[in-house]
C-alpha cells in the first residue's frame, strides 16, 4: 500500500463538506445519481487543495466554495445538455418513444449506414428502443460528453439527409 499524499489527506479531511453540499443539492433536485454528485464534489475539493492560498482565508471556507461552485457548474452544464437533447430530438420528431417514429428514425439511420459512425448508429438504435442517456452510456461505456457529441452528430446527419 502506498503512503497517502498530502492532497489525498486534505481531500479526506474535507469529505464532510462534500457530503453536506451533495446531500443539500440532492434533496433539492434528486434527478442525478448521488455518486455522480459526490465525484463532482471531490473534484471541487481537489481544486481547492491545489489552489488554496493561506493568506486569503481558511481552507474550510475555500473548499466549501469550490465544492459548491463545481456542483452548480455541473448542474448548469447538465441542464444545457438536457435542454439541447429535448430540442434536438423534439425538432427531429414529436415523440421518439412511439413505434412509428422510432421505426422512421431507424429507417433514416439505416439509409445513412455509411454516413453514421457505428457508435452513432448504436446510440440512435438504443434511443429509439426507449433507453435513457444514462443507460446508453453504461451499455456503450461512454461519458456524457461523448454521448451528446455522438448523439447530436447522428441527429444532424439524419436531418441533413432528410432535406
Amino acid at each position: 500500500m502506498s503512503p497517502r499524499t498530502d492532497e489525498q489527506q486534505a481531500v479526506e479531511e474535507h469529505f464532510d463538506i462534500i457530503l453536506y453540499q451533495v446531500i443539500k443539492l440532492y434533496n433539492e433536485d434528486s434527478n442525478y445519481e448521488l455518486e455522480d454528485l459526490i465525484q463532482i464534489g471531490f473534484v471541487g475539493v481537489l481544486k481547492a487543495v491545489r489552489n488554496f492560498d493561506s493568506e486569503k482565508g481558511s481552507m474550510k471556507a475555500y473548499a466549501f466554495s469550490c465544492v459548491k461552485n463545481h456542483l452548480l457548474r455541473f448542474l448548469k452544464k447538465e441542464s444545457f445538455w438536457q435542454d439541447n437533447v429535448k430540442l434536438g430530438f423534439s425538432d427531429f420528431c414529436d415523440d421518439y418513444h412511439s413505434e412509428n417514429t422510432a421505426r422512421s428514425i431507424k429507417m433514416a439511420a439505416k439509409s445513412l449506414q455509411k454516413g453514421l459512425l457505428p457508435a452513432e448508429q448504436k446510440i440512435i438504435s438504443l434511443k429509439c428502443e426507449g433507453y435513457t442517456r444514462k443507460e446508453i452510456c453504461q451499455i456503450l461505456g461512454l461519458y456524457n460528453k461523448e454521448y451528446y457529441s455522438l448523439f447530436f452528430s447522428a441527429v444532424g446527419k439524419i436531418r441533413k439527409n432528410d432535406n
